[in-house]
């Protein structure tokens, strides 16, 4: 995988952690929330750890996030 798009994945984390949200980063940031929850998940994936809990209150950063 190319820089620009490891530091296109951390730019929208950087954005998720600022807003505490996907939907919320997904606006900032012009693109549709599916499409940034996948970039989440790629990023996730390329580190081999998980960044984010997930639940219906929202997201919590995990250590490793």
């Amino acid at each position: 995988m190319a820089l620009i798009e490891h530091l296109e994945k951390l730019r929208h984390f950087h954005k998720v952690t600022f807003y505490n949200s996907i939907n919320e980063a997904s606006k900032g940031l012009g693109m549709s929330q599916a499409g940034l929850s996948k970039s989440i998940q790629n990023l996730e994936v390329a580190l081999d750890t998980q960044l984010f809990l997930r639940s219906r209150e929202g997201l919590t950063l995990t250590k490793e996030g």
